[in-house]
C-alpha cells in the first residue's frame, strides 16, 4: 500500500509567476503533470508566494519593477497557479497560498533592517536563516491554521539548523547568522497576522 500524502508543497522560482509566458507555462503543467497525483493522494496544494529580491535588478528582473511591483507580480502569477487548479478539486483539497512574499513585504514595509537580513547575502534572493525561519511559520499557519511553537531559547533556535543541509555558499566561509529570540517572535508574529 503507497502512502499518502495530506500536503503538496509548490515553489516556483520567484520570476516564474511575475512573468506572463513562464506563469502560462506552470499553469500547464500543474493542471497535465501534478493535478492527477494530486487528486490520487486527495492532498492538498500549497502554493509558496515567494519574496521579491532584495536588490533590485538582479538576475535580468530590472523590468519588474520596484519590490512592492514586483511581489504584486508574484501574487498575482501564484493566484493565477490557484484558479488553475479550483475549479478541478474538489472542495476537501482546495488549493492555498502560502503568502511568504506577503510576509516578507509586511517585514519591508515595517522593519527594513531585519528585512534585509531575510536574504542571503552571497545572493540577495534566496532566504537567509531567518528569512527561511519565516517562511517556514507562514507554511506552517498556512497548513495547519496555527502557528508552531515558538522557540524560547537561543538554544531552541539553533535547534531548527542542527541538520541543514546547506547554510552558507560554500565560498562563504563562515556560517550565517540565525535569528535572535526577538526576531523569531517578530517573525512568528508577522505570520500569524498575515495568515490570518
Amino acid at each position: 500500500r503507497r502512502e499518502k500524502w495530506d500536503y503538496v508543497v509548490f515553489n516556483d522560482h520567484t520570476q516564474g509567476p511575475a512573468r506572463v509566458d513562464s506563469r502560462r507555462a506552470t499553469q500547464e503543467t500543474l493542471v497535465e503533470n501534478y493535478l492527477p497525483l494530486i487528486l490520487e493522494n486527495e492532498a492538498t496544494a500549497v502554493i509558496i508566494e515567494t519574496a521579491a529580491y532584495r536588490l533590485p535588478e538582479i538576475n535580468n528582473s530590472k523590468d519588474l519593477g520596484s519590490t512592492h511591483e514586483f511581489q504584486g507580480l508574484v501574487k498575482e502569477g501564484v493566484e493565477s497557479y490557484i484558479q488553475a487548479l479550483r475549479s478541478k478539486l474538489p472542495p476537501a483539497i482546495q488549493p492555498r497560498v502560502a503568502p511568504v512574499g506577503t510576509a516578507y513585504l509586511y517585514v519591508h514595509d515595517n522593519n527594513r533592517e531585519l528585512w534585509e537580513e531575510l536574504f542571503d547575502p552571497f545572493d540577495n534572493f534566496h532566504p537567509s536563516p531567518s528569512g527561511t525561519f519565516l517562511q517556514g511559520c507562514v507554511l506552517h499557519c498556512t497548513m495547519f491554521g496555527s502557528p508552531a511553537p515558538l522557540p524560547a531559547t537561543e538554544e531552541e533556535i539553533a535547534r531548527l539548523w542542527s541538520d541543514a543541509r546547506v547554510m552558507h555558499h560554500p565560498k562563504m566561509g563562515e556560517r550565517r547568522r540565525l535569528p535572535t529570540i526577538e526576531e523569531a517572535e517578530y517573525m512568528w508574529n508577522v505570520a500569524n497576522n498575515i495568515c490570518s
